[in-house]
């Protein structure tokens, strides 16, 4: 059986909460403590930039005593987005 193609989103309700208990009050103060720019942050969290490994581990790394699945769901990609993705 061949394996369903996966990806990684933000649960960002759960990111605000986990954030705001942090005494982080905004996305800028999330980017400040991951050391990225708050443009990045504010790109990731709106769609307009991919979601990327350095991003989930600046993620986590900013806070370490929260399971990877309360920040992040791993959920199926459906196939006709897939086929979109790939270049003909």
């Amino acid at each position: 059986m061949k394996p369903t193609p996966s990806t990684i989103r933000i649960r960002e309700d759960n990111l605000a909460l986990v954030r705001a208990a942090a005494g982080l009050a905004s996305n800028g103060a999330l980017a400040q403590r991951m050391g990225v720019a708050a443009s990045t942050v504010s790109r990731t969290l709106n769609g307009q930039s991919s979601l990327g490994v350095s991003f989930i581990a600046g993620v986590m790394a900013t806070f370490p005593g929260v399971p990877f699945g309360e920040l992040f769901a791993v959920e199926p990609v459906d196939a006709p987005a897939v086929a979109e993705a790939i270049p003909a």
